[in-house]
């Protein structure tokens, strides 16, 4: 599945990159809200990406609206 390079989130655009986690690294994805960048696995497809992308959506929205 190809993912954008960036998306809009409450009227800001964050990055995405799909990145290789090391193997001790547990996390599909993580939010970096100084950088505006979400970071996935590049070893997760289908569904799981789809539903890590948008978790991690849900993160950067929450932090960008204050909560």
């Amino acid at each position: 599945m190809d993912l954008p390079n960036s998306i809009p989130i409450a009227g800001r655009r964050i990055k995405l990159e799909v990145v290789p986690f090391a193997d001790n690294d547990p996390p599909y994805g993580l939010y970096f809200h100084d950088k505006k960048l979400i970071q996935v696995s590049k070893k997760i497809k289908g569904r799981v990406l789809i539903e890590t992308v948008r978790h991690e959506m849900m993160e950067a929205s929450l932090l960008l609206s204050g909560v």
